[in-house]
C-alpha cells in the first residue's frame, strides 16, 4: 500500500467484512427498519415519492408474473399447436385482425376497462372469452418472434427484421417473454392533445427484437395485428409505438 487510494481501498474492505460479520447476526425486522430509515434520512420528497412507485412497481410486476406464471410455463406447448405455418397464420389474422377497442367492449370481452392511456388492463376487466383471446394473441406473438422447427412453427423465413417497440417501464412486463430482449430506457414526448394520457417525460422502454420474415411480409403483418390486440385487451395505450425495419436482405 504505497499511495492514499491503495489505503483507502483496503481500509473499506476491512471495514465491509467487519460490518457484515455484525450484520449477520442482527434480527431481520430491526435490519429492515434501518435500511428504510438511511434510505429516506435525506431523501426529498420527490425522491421519497420516486422509491414509493419504484417499489409499487415491483410489487407489481411480481404479482401479475405470479398469477401467470402457469400460462408463461406452457405457453410453448400451445405455440407447437398452432402448427404455425403461412397458410394457418393467414387463417389466423382472419379471425385475430380487424378489432379496435369498440368492438372488443361491443363483444363483450372487456368489462368496464380504463380509459386509454390509463392503467394496465387486469384480467378481471376482461371475460373469459377476452383472456382467452388474449393469451391466443400471445402465442401467436411468441411464435412469430421466436417460433423455430421444434415448436412446429414452419414459416420460410428470407429477410431480418428488427422490431422496436416502445413500452411504459410500468407496462412492459405485460410482454414478460420480450423482457430479455435488448431494452433501452427513454422518456416521453408526446403530449395528449386532451390533456389526459400524456406520456411527455414518462419512464419509457425501447424493446427491440430480431426476428425473420417471409417472402409475403405475413409475418410483420401478424406481428402488427398481434401488438393491436394486446394493446386493446391489456397494455392500454392510447398509441402502443412499434416500427419494423428491414436489417438485410440476405437468407437467414
Amino acid at each position: 500500500m504505497n499511495t492514499i487510494p491503495e489505503l483507502v481501498k483496503h481500509l473499506r474492505s476491512a471495514i465491509a467484512a467487519e460490518l457484515r460479520g455484525s450484520l449477520e447476526s442482527r434480527d431481520k425486522e430491526w435490519l429492515i427498519e434501518e435500511v428504510i430509515r438511511l434510505t429516506l434520512a435525506d431523501a426529498s420528497l420527490q425522491e421519497i415519492v420516486r422509491i414509493d412507485q419504484q417499489v409499487q412497481l415491483a410489487a407489481q410486476e411480481q404479482q401479475y408474473l405470479t398469477q401467470t406464471s402457469l400460462e408463461r410455463e406452457t405457453r410453448v406447448e400451445r405455440v407447437r399447436a398452432l402448427n404455425l405455418d403461412e397458410r394457418n397464420l393467414n387463417l389466423l389474422l382472419e379471425r385475430l385482425g380487424g378489432r379496435d377497442r369498440a368492438q372488443l367492449e361491443r363483444e363483450g370481452h372487456l368489462r368496464n376497462p380504463p380509459e386509454k392511456g390509463g392503467a394496465l388492463i387486469t384480467a378481471d376487466q376482461r371475460s373469459d372469452a377476452g383472456n382467452a383471446l388474449l393469451r391466443e394473441a400471445k402465442d401467436l406473438l411468441y411464435a412469430l418472434l421466436f417460433g423455430t422447427s421444434e415448436m412446429n412453427v414452419a414459416l420460410a423465413r428470407k429477410e431480418r427484421e428488427l422490431l422496436a417497440m416502445t413500452l411504459p417501464r410500468s407496462k412492459r412486463f405485460a410482454l414478460d417473454f420480450m423482457m430479455a430482449v435488448s431494452e433501452v430506457e427513454v422518456r416521453g414526448s408526446w403530449r395528449d392533445p386532451k390533456g389526459g394520457a400524456s406520456d411527455e417525460r414518462a419512464a419509457n422502454v425501447v424493446m427491440e427484437v430480431e426476428y425473420g420474415e417471409v417472402a409475403s411480409e405475413a409475418v410483420g403483418s401478424g406481428v402488427a395485428a398481434c401488438l393491436r390486440l394486446i394493446n386493446d385487451l391489456e397494455v392500454n395505450e392510447v398509441i402502443l409505438y412499434n416500427r419494423m425495419t428491414n436489417i438485410e436482405s440476405s437468407s437467414l
